[in-house]
C-alpha cells in the first residue's frame, strides 16, 4: 500500500509539473485511487511502458475535448477542430513529457528506467494486465485527464534477470 501512495504522490507531482510548467495549467490530483483489472479507455488514449528495474504500463485517457484543449495550448492556445495527425503527434509529445518525467523520478532515485515509444489511439483500451491498474485521475479546467499505472518494481533473479516483485 505504501508503494501504491509514492506512486499516486509521484504521478501527480510529475502530472503537476507537466500540466503547469509546459502548458500553464493548473491540475489538482484526485484524492480518489481505485484499483482495476484493465484500463479502460476514453475518446483519446495513449500507451507507454515502462522498463528497466522498474517497469509496467502506463495509460493516459481523455475526452476528444480535453485532448483538442491540450493540443491547442500546446500549439499557442489555437482553436483545435479536429485531431489530424499533427494534434495526435502532439499528444503522443504530450505523453512523453509525462512519461519521461516519471522516469526521471526513479532515474533521481537510482533506478534504471527506460519508456516505449507511446501509441495512440481512439477508444483504445489497454489489455487485461496480470497486475491491477491503479486509477488516478488529473482534474484541470481543460479537462479530466485519466491516468491508470500497473507499474512494479521488478527485482532482479540469480541469472540476472528482471522479475516482478511478489512473482
Amino acid at each position: 500500500m505504501e508503494q501504491e501512495e509514492e506512486l499516486r504522490q509521484l504521478i501527480g507531482t510529475v502530472g503537476a509539473n507537466v500540466m503547469t510548467g509546459y502548458l500553464g495549467i493548473p491540475v489538482n490530483v484526485s484524492e480518489r485511487v481505485e484499483t482495476m483489472r484493465t484500463a479502460p479507455s476514453k475518446d483519446v488514449s495513449v500507451h507507454i511502458e515502462l522498463l528497466g528495474s522498474y517497469g509496467g504500463k502506463l495509460v493516459f485517457s481523455m475526452e476528444e475535448p480535453t485532448a483538442k484543449r491540450i493540443v491547442g495550448t500546446m500549439m499557442g492556445g489555437v482553436a483545435v477542430e479536429e485531431l489530424d495527425e499533427l494534434g495526435w503527434s502532439a499528444i503522443r509529445e504530450f505523453a512523453n513529457w509525462f512519461m519521461s518525467g516519471i522516469a526521471t523520478e526513479f532515474a533521481n532515485r537510482g533506478y534504471e528506467v527506460n519508456i516505449s515509444h507511446p501509441t495512440v489511439g481512439a477508444r483504445q483500451s489497454a489489455p487485461e494486465d496480470s497486475r491491477p491498474f491503479q486509477f488516478i485521475p488529473l482534474l484541470s479546467h481543460v479537462g479530466t485527464i485519466e491516468v491508470y499505472s500497473s507499474i512494479a518494481y521488478r527485482q532482479p533473479n540469480e541469472g540476472g534477470q528482471r522479475v516482478w516483485q511478489g512473482s
